[in-house]
């Protein structure tokens, strides 16, 4: 576990030599990133005694020595855990007893993960889909929640740490550090999969189809086709060639007529 904490803060270090600003919080996605699936949004977790069902925990957390490590591992280098998701309650549009979204959701899980205690909470657990407005910043919004939440003059925007399966989210940051976790469909494994991290700044936004392609062999905006070059009619390259011997022919015949006349001259 420390080699894994330890390389994860290496990946810290370059991402504040490159923005300039140090990293106190990391806001970690939920579905696709924390976990190994998507939700869709809401989930049902609760055993019939109210407690979280225990097989739905291990669903969510199919590793949860690995995960409580690697939490309480960055606690300990002062940095600050969070959550940012688009989970809602309001996904459950139909009001499906015992569905569960946003906070209501997420928390529940966690905090049964973490043995009942608060790591995450109410302040660092920013869960919901759209702003009342009809909307849609990804993920600008909650980072400026969360900052809020915290209440501490020493952390601002700059000193958040995204870390989001979804490119989208990435490429949207405002103020933020972002890292893309490239672990879709198999949870944030950080046994083996931690130095495959794609790492993603601000600073880099101007350059991302070529840096990121030169770093990380894949491009997040595919260049627009090449436009087809209109073919002009011309003569094949048959047709030149016998164009050639044609006027090659004529030449020699041409000198051959003129050596002959200048030795029929001489006589």
């Amino acid at each position: 576990m420390q080699n894994i904490i330890e390389s994860f803060l290496n990946i810290i270090k370059t991402i504040e030599t490159h923005s300039g600003y140090p990293i106190k919080v990391i806001a970690f996605d939920f579905d696709c990133t924390l976990i190994p699936f998507h939700t869709t949004g809401c989930y049902a977790i609760h055993h019939p005694d109210g407690h979280v069902d225990p097989d739905v925990l291990n669903k969510f957390f199919p590793n949860p020595d690995l995960l409580k490590g690697f939490i309480n591992g960055l606690i300990k280098n002062g940095i600050k855990p969070a959550i940012t998701s688009h989970s809602d309650q309001r996904f459950n549009s139909t009001n499906i007893e015992g569905l569960l979204g946003g906070s209501n959701l997420i928390l529940p899980l966690l905090q049964t993960l973490f043995d009942g205690n608060e790591i995450f909470n109410e302040s660092n657990v920013i869960a919901f889909s759209h702003p009342t407005d009809g909307s849609f910043t990804h993920k600008n919004i909650h980072i400026k929640k969360l900052v809020q939440n915290i209440n501490d003059n020493n952390v601002a925007t700059e000193n958040v740490l995204l870390i989001d399966d979804t490119i989208h989210n990435i490429l949207k940051t405002e103020g933020f550090q972002s890292l893309y976790s490239n672990f879709k469909g198999t949870g944030l494994s950080f046994g083996c999969d931690i130095d495959m991290i794609k790492i993603y700044v601000n600073m880099l936004k101007q350059q991302v189809d070529t840096q990121i392609k030169e770093n990380y062999g894949f491009t997040i905006k595919q260049p627009d086709p090449e436009p087809e070059i209109e073919k002009k009619p011309g003569i094949t390259s048959e047709e030149a060639d016998r164009w050639l011997f044609f006027i090659l022919g004529a030449i020699m015949l041409v000198f051959a007529n003129k050596v002959i006349l200048d030795v029929y001259n001489r006589t």
